[in-house]
C-alpha cells in the first residue's frame, strides 16, 4: 500500500470512530525538540563518566550521588519547561472533538459502565490524598490521551481525566520512603521553581546550609516565597520531605524502582475507561447467528475503538504492548489500529482476519 494510501486510511478510521485512543512515546515529544531514549545519555556530561540513560535514571544515585541524581532529574525539569509542546497536540485536541467521537450514540452506554464500576471505587479514592484529578471531576468522554512520556506537555490540552501517563511526570514529586512516611503523598512542584545545573557537568550542586536557602527563599517575592514553600516543602536544590525529612524524588517509574508512588486516581479512571469500553464493544460485537461476521463488519452502527500510537520505541515497550494486547483481545472489525513509528512500525498481530484494520506508517509524529 503507498504512503499516501495508508493516510486516508487511516484518516477514514478516525473518521468513523466511535472512541479514540490516542497513544506515544519518545518519539512524540521528539517533535518538539525533546531527546528519545538513545540520545538523554548521550552527552559529554555522562558519556565521561561511562554512563548510559538506563545507568543514570534509576533511584540508587539519590543516596549514592545526590548531585548526579537532582542534576539528571532537575536537567530533565528544567528542559521540559523551556520547550514548547509542537503542533501534533492541536491536531490531536481536533480529532478528540470529531462530532462522530464527541456525538457518538455509544457515548451514554459507556458512561453508565463507567459510572457502576465509579461508584464501587469511591471508597478506595477517599484514601488517595493527592492525586491530579479532583475527586468530583467528571468521567473521561470517548476520547483518552495515553503516553509513557514525563514532560507533562499534554496537560495544556487535555483535560487532567482524560490523561493516563503510565510512568508518572516531572511536575509531580513524591517522599523517597512512601511506605513509612505518614504523609506519603504526591507533590506537584511550583511554577516558579527550577533547578539550578551546572550545564557542563549536569550536576545540581548541594545547598551549604539551611541559612543559605533561608537568604535565598528571603530574597524572592511574597508570593514566589509562598510557592517556594509550597504545601511546608522548602524547593531548593536537593529538596526533602517536610514529614520524615527525606529526601523528594519526581514520581516517576525509573528503572529498577521499587518506591515509585503513582497517581492510583489517574490510574483507576483509565482502567475504567478501558474495561468499561471493552464490556460495551465486546457486548455489541457478540457473536450472533442470524448476522454473520462479515455482516457485522459492514455495520456501521457498531461501536468501534481506534488506537492511535506515535513513536512508541522497544526501549520502553509498554506502550507497544499495552496497545497490540488490546487489539488482539477485541472482536475482529471493531477496532482499528495506527502504529506511526519512524523504525518500528510493524504491529504484532495473530489474527489473519484482522490485519485490514491495522495500519502501518514508517514515519515520525510531524
Amino acid at each position: 500500500m503507498e504512503v499516501t494510501d495508508k493516510y486516508k486510511k487511516a484518516a477514514d478510521l478516525i473518521s468513523n470512530c466511535d472512541f479514540l485512543l490516542f497513544t506515544c512515546g519518545a518519539g512524540w515529544s521528539a517533535d518538539s525538540g525533546l531527546p528519545v531514549y538513545e540520545d538523554i545519555g548521550n552527552v559529554p556530561a555522562y558519556i565521561s563518566k561511562g554512563l548510559t540513560y538506563y545507568d543514570v535514571c534509576q533511584p540508587h544515585w539519590m543516596g549514592e550521588d545526590p548531585e548526579l541524581f537532582y542534576g539528571f532529574w532537575g536537567s530533565c525539569m528544567n528542559s521540559y519547561r523551556d520547550t514548547a509542546p509542537h503542533l501534533g497536540y492541536n491536531i490531536i485536541q481536533s480529532w478528540k472533538n470529531l462530532p462522530n467521537i464527541q456525538s457518538s450514540p455509544w457515548k451514554s452506554n459507556h458512561q453508565q459502565l463507567m459510572q457502576e464500576k465509579s461508584t464501587a471505587s469511591e471508597t478506595k479514592d477517599a484514601s488517595i490524598l493527592y492525586s491530579s484529578i479532583d475527586s468530583s471531576a467528571p468521567l473521561a468522554g470517548n476520547f483518552y490521551f495515553y503516553t509513557s512520556n514525563v514532560d507533562a506537555h499534554s496537560h495544556p490540552f487535555f483535560d487532567p481525566t482524560e490523561i493516563s501517563e503510565i510512568h508518572g511526570n516531572v511536575e509531580l514529586w513524591q517522599c523517597s520512603n512512601p511506605s513509612s512516611c505518614p504523609s506519603a503523598r504526591l507533590i506537584r512542584v511550583p511554577s516558579s521553581f527550577r533547578f539550578q545545573v551546572d550545564p557542563s557537568s549536569l550536576l545540581a550542586p548541594k545547598p551549604q546550609t539551611d541559612s543559605d536557602n533561608d537568604s535565598k527563599i528571603e530574597q524572592k517575592t511574597e508570593e514566589e516565597n509562598k510557592q517556594q514553600i509550597e504545601e511546608g516543602v522548602k524547593w531548593i536544590n536537593h529538596p526533602r520531605c517536610n514529614t520524615c525529612n527525606r529526601e523528594l524524588r519526581p514520581a516517576i517509574l525509573m528503572f529498577n524502582d521499587l518506591g515509585w508512588f503513582s497517581d492510583k486516581r489517574q490510574d483507576r479512571r483509565f482502567a475504567n475507561w478501558e474495561s468499561s469500553l471493552r464490556i460495551l464493544i465486546k457486548e455489541a460485537w457478540k457473536p450472533d447467528e442470524n448476522k454473520p461476521k462479515e455482516v457485522k463488519n459492514q455495520d456501521k452502527t457498531l461501536p468501534r475503538l481506534v488506537i492511535v500510537e506515535v513513536g512508541c520505541g522497544k526501549n520502553v515497550p509498554t506502550v507497544r504492548m499495552h496497545n497490540e494486547m488490546l487489539f488482539e483481545t477485541l472482536p475482529v472489525g471493531s477496532v482499528g489500529f495506527v502504529r506511526i513509528n519512524l523504525d518500528f512500525c510493524k504491529v504484532a498481530c495473530m489474527k489473519p482476519e484482522a490485519k485490514e484494520n491495522i495500519v502501518e506508517i514508517r514515519a515520525k509524529g510531524l
